[in-house]
């Protein structure tokens, strides 16, 4: 494409030669009809009359910045624009559905400016992009409502499709909604906050005489009547002059949400501590008794030294079990677990009664014993 003296001028002047170099080198390209930075070579500069080294790699650089797109400048045009540059592959446009809400599209239309800035799209693309970004039924309503779809500005491109894929309502349905909003159990202070300003947006809280904006405190007082917990809403109701915006009110439940997630991980704490406590207590209690239990050779040496004293003490206990106190049970437990080193002697009793291990020598005694009892 045929280019002036003066855009090659200002291309020699981008690329470091100096002017009066410039505008020889530019009269020189007009005269041999060269168009194209891109077709230059070193052998085509050296036959048109470029001679000096030092222009001849600027000149070569700057037509290798052109080829790539990597420069700042390229030759300038009167007719043409400069080419859009690729858009990446990965990025996605956002998708328009025929049933969005007002939040859903308020959403799309950040994606969509996100969407814009990623791939740097070109104004005569954006109308093909978003109809392409449509479900069937909304490009069916497009094609039907409006004929001169692809010929509007972005904003009209826009105000078109909101019509299409929201359900227009009046005001008052969406303050209804909005006075209903209340915190769950599990919902968090930020996560009720955000559902009461995106459902605000749509209720149009405002003076209707001078326009003033009144949706903060709107949603301030949606705010505290829709807390769960009470004694949160008891204390920001009692602070009223303290807490008297949005972000205080805010501010303060937050603070009273997290002293109470920190107050419940320390009870859980101190009651996992007592727990092992009482476990270790209880481990340490069942050895004692168990070690008394699997050890009775001191109640063994007790009896093979003093056999008589055994039978006797056996005796005993027989007439022990037979008194009237026997058939009370917790009378009976009460008074062996009274004192500890009795009822360690009972337990090492029953077990010797089960499993006797007693020595030859004293076979003769216990049949006497049987026999007397």
């Amino acid at each position: 494409m045929a280019q002036s003296a003066e855009d090659w001028a200002q291309y020699f002047a981008a690329a470091g030669i100096p002017n009066a170099q410039s505008t020889t080198y530019a009269k020189l390209f007009v005269d041999n009809r060269i168009g194209d930075p891109s077709d230059l070579t070193k052998d085509l500069l050296k036959e048109i009359g470029v001679t000096i080294v030092g222009d001849i790699i600027a000149i070569m650089n700057k037509s290798n910045d052109s080829k790539t797109g990597a420069g700042t400048s390229q030759l300038a045009t009167h007719d043409t624009a400069p080419s859009p540059a690729a858009k990446p592959q990965s990025v996605n446009a956002p998708q328009l559905r025929s049933d969005m809400t007002h939040p859903e599209y308020r959403k799309f239309r950040v994606d969509w400016t996100v969407y814009k800035t990623l791939t740097k799209t070109p104004r005569d693309q954006v109308a093909a992009i978003i109809y392409n970004a449509c479900d069937s039924a909304v490009q069916n309503s497009i094609i039907n409502t409006c004929d001169n779809f692809f010929t509007l500005n972005e904003d009209a491109i826009l105000t078109t499709i909101e019509k299409i894929v929201t359900q227009q309502s009046n005001p008052s349905v969406h303050r209804l909604a909005f006075s209903n909003i209340s915190q769950s159990e599990t919902e968090s202070i930020k996560d009720f906050l955000v559902r009461l300003k995106s459902t605000a947006k749509d209720c149009e809280f405002q003076c209707p005489n001078c326009q003033h904006d009144l949706l903060p405190l709107n949603v301030k007082d949606q705010f505290i009547r829709g807390l769960s917990n009470s004694m949160l809403q008891t204390d920001i109701l009692a602070k009223a002059e303290t807490l008297n915006t949005l972000e205080l009110a805010v501010k303060h439940a937050e603070a009273f949400e997290s002293a109470l997630h920190n107050q419940s991980r320390l009870q859980d704490t101190s009651q996992r501590l007592w727990q092992h406590e009482h476990q270790t207590t209880n481990v340490n209690s069942k050895t004692r008794v168990s070690t008394l239990i699997h050890n009775p050779r001191a109640s063994h040496q007790h009896r093979i030294a003093n056999p008589r004293a055994n039978n006797h003490s056996r005796t005993a206990n027989s007439r022990v079990n037979n008194h009237p106190r026997a058939a009370n049970p917790r009378a009976n437990s009460h008074i062996k677990i009274a004192d500890p080193q009795d009822l360690a002697e009972v337990v090492v009793q029953a077990i010797t009664d089960q499993h006797p291990a007693r020595p030859p020598a004293q076979h003769g005694e216990n049949h006497v014993a049987i026999a007397e009892r």
